[in-house]
């Protein structure tokens, strides 16, 4: 639901739209003659459980801005008038109709009539009916039962309706949302429902009417960053005159396939004929509408229509085969591994489609693709690669490791960047004081709202462990294993940020350090400071990765075009290449919790000037942050700067930590 960086949002094409627009009327000038509504909701509240409790939120970032490019694109560069635009945000459901009677009266005489809508958006469960959610929707009861969706979204098939009604005109709907069905409402027997989408339109789409979809049924649409892919190819297609409509949008879902890998595949549908939206062209630069002869039977629109059923049709084969090819392997992994039976809040279908849709943040939840063999970039470290299957390791009952004696002549303070020093059995590495630069700078591809760039002063250096904290490390002082996937080497996962809480205190008892210091988890300055040791580029390594250099899903590359592996599951603690102050994974395999409360960069206290001396975040909030991207995660999701956040008590098979030992406070 919201986007890679891609944050998910349940949207439809914002970026075709345009295109189809302003075709060969007799003047562009003539601006009455053309009516739009646009409608762009990006505020949606929080999903709570039923506790109240806030489990992810439903916020997107984009759509108003999406939806006011679109205004400003018809009112600027295709000859909408600006009285004959209705353009709404953050509307309710009654606000939605409101704003759909108010361009009912405007289009009884207009030549052109277009819908634009932006926002959230489900599938009905047997996918012939595609609903806009209104900013007052009830998200996770739409998201769990049929009913509640048809009560608080606004059907498509109402609007068609009332649509046809208002002009004899063109009609242009584009509804920039996904079309997912969130798995509460997914399984019929046992098995996801498949099927084209909107089906029961076919026989009822108004005469002159075009529908674009920004997603194939089924599936999820990104936000994107400034504008989401539609937008934004249709900005850079849209200029380029002599295309017909129908080529137009062709040359938009191009350039969407290709800048999203294919995590996006445009769909399209249209009355019997089609013929007003073949037979014209777009407008291009200038203020004059290019439009040329071309043939237009009806045995050539025939054609094309078995073109895109038998198009249609493939792909759903393709989606069955997937289908299948992932319960199977499924299936292999529970027997080679089979999970402990641990109830925890993520268990809850309310929580639409999963919490990591967020942690993932926004991306895109299409099903991945087989993992391709590719080769390491040469921007990217040489490493030893991650076995495929990495091997599980017999858990033996060990004693606890005695408290090593810490030479009082030595201290606690390393001595340079990447020392390592063993305490408590677990190998750490020293971080000096000093100062870096942490988020993101406002070019970075794929960068959050949240990541504002700013200096930042640690005056005190501390130890990190070197790896993530592993199962056996956590056994030791625990004595139990909560991770899904098992071996004494692999991370350990499946803990809440209180558990991680309990095995600090366990250490702390057990393994006390001197001076004063203590086991903690990194603050999130210093994790980010870790992470980059001394870089400022997108990733420790540089500004490429695609499954070679971290465990992540190779499938959704950053900075490249190759795809990289794809292992689906943890892979052993130190199985690629370190960071330049020797510390492993700080990128992929677990997601590792950190300290602090999330909040707005600003609202972290010690603000001195432009510098910030040792931040600690918020006193108080909802969420605990997290980072670093996991072994599901998009490559995005791994950069040094990404924030992830969740609500402290989320027990997930991507959620790890990794140990700090920091001095006294001052």
């Amino acid at each position: 639901m919201e986007t890679p960086p891609f944050r998910i949002r349940m949207r439809t094409t914002a970026a075709v739209f345009a295109s189809i627009l302003a075709f060969g009327l007799p003047s562009p000038s003539d601006a009455s003659e053309r009516v739009a509504l646009v409608i762009g909701n990006n505020d949606y509240p929080a999903i709570r459980d039923a506790q109240g409790r806030e489990v992810r939120e439903a916020k997107l970032e984009n759509c108003v801005r999406d939806a006011t490019a679109v205004r400003d694109l018809l009112r600027d560069k295709l000859g909408f008038a600006e009285g004959n635009i209705v353009f709404a945000t953050d509307q309710s459901r009654v606000g939605i109709f409101k704003s759909l009677d108010a361009f009912q009266k405007l289009a009884a005489k207009a030549d052109i009539a277009v819908i634009y809508y932006a926002g959230h958006g489900m599938e009905s469960l047997d996918g012939r009916e595609t609903f806009l959610i209104p900013v007052d929707a009830d998200l996770a009861g739409a998201a769990e039962s049929e009913a509640v969706l048809e009560a608080t979204g606004v059907g498509l098939g109402g609007i068609l309706e009332k649509f046809g009604r208002a002009t004899r005109g063109a009609k242009v709907v584009l509804l920039d949302c996904c079309r997912d069905r969130p798995k509460g409402r997914t399984l019929v027997d046992g098995a996801a429902v498949r099927g084209g989408g909107l089906a029961l339109l076919d026989e009822h789409i108004p005469a002159d009417t075009l529908i674009l979809l920004a997603a194939a049924p089924n599936r999820q649409a990104s936000d994107g960053l400034d504008h989401g892919p539609f937008t934004k190819a249709l900005l850079e297609v849209l200029p380029v005159g002599g295309r017909s409509m129908f080529d137009a949008f062709f040359a938009v879902s191009d350039r969407v396939q290709e800048t999203t890998q294919r995590q996006q595949v445009p769909w399209l549908k249209f009355d019997g004929s089609g013929a007003i939206f073949r037979e014209n062209f777009l407008v291009g630069r200038g203020p004059e509408v290019a439009k040329v002869e071309v043939p237009g039977n009806t045995a050539e629109m025939a054609k094309l229509q078995a073109e895109l059923e038998a198009e249609r049709k493939r792909r759903e084969e393709v989606e069955r085969r997937a289908e299948a090819e992932r319960k199977v392997r499924e299936e292999a992994m529970k027997k080679q591994s089979p999970p402990p039976i641990v109830s925890t809040p993520s268990d809850s279908p309310s929580m639409m489609a999963t919490l990591w849709d967020k942690i993932t943040g926004a991306k895109p939840t299409v099903p991945p693709n087989p993992p391709t063999a590719a080769q390491t970039p040469s921007s990217l470290p040489s490493q030893s690669p991650a076995p495929s299957n990495p091997p599980a390791v017999p858990m033996v009952k060990t004693d606890p490791a005695p408290a090593p004696a810490y030479p009082a002549s030595r201290g606690m303070e390393g001595s340079r960047a990447g020392e390592v020093r063993e305490f408590g059995g677990i190998e750490m590495v020293w971080c000096p004081a000093g100062e870096f630069l942490m988020g993101s700078p406002t070019s970075e591809k794929d960068r959050g709202d949240d990541e504002r760039q700013h200096r930042v002063t640690l005056t005190r250096g501390f130890w990190l462990a070197k790896t993530e904290t592993t199962q056996g490390q956590w056994r030791r002082a625990m004595g139990s294993n909560p991770s899904h996937f098992r071996g004494t080497d692999l991370p350990v996962e499946s803990v809440s940020w209180g558990d991680a809480q309990d095995w600090l205190e366990k250490m702390n008892e057990k393994h006390p350090l001197p001076e004063g210091w203590k086991w903690e988890l990194p603050t999130e300055a210093q994790w980010e400071y870790a992470c980059r040791a001394g870089t400022e580029t997108v990733f420790s390594f540089g500004n490429m990765l695609n499954g070679k250099g971290a465990n992540c899903n190779g499938n959704y590359a950053y900075g490249m075009g190759a795809k990289g592996s794809y292992l689906e599951k943890t892979a052993k603690v130190g199985s690629y290449e370190t960071n330049a102050w020797g510390l492993h994974d700080m990128h992929g395999n677990v997601w590792e919790w950190c300290r602090n409360w999330y909040g707005d960069y600003n609202s972290y206290r010690h603000l001195l000037g432009d510098a910030r001396n040792d931040p600690t975040g918020p006193a108080s909030g909802l969420v605990r942050v997290f980072r670093g991207g996991g072994w599901s995660s998009n490559a995005a999701d791994c950069r040094s700067a990404h924030r992830g956040r969740v609500t402290p008590d989320i027990r997930d098979r991507y959620l790890g930590f990794r140990a700090a030992a920091v001095p006294p406070a001052r």
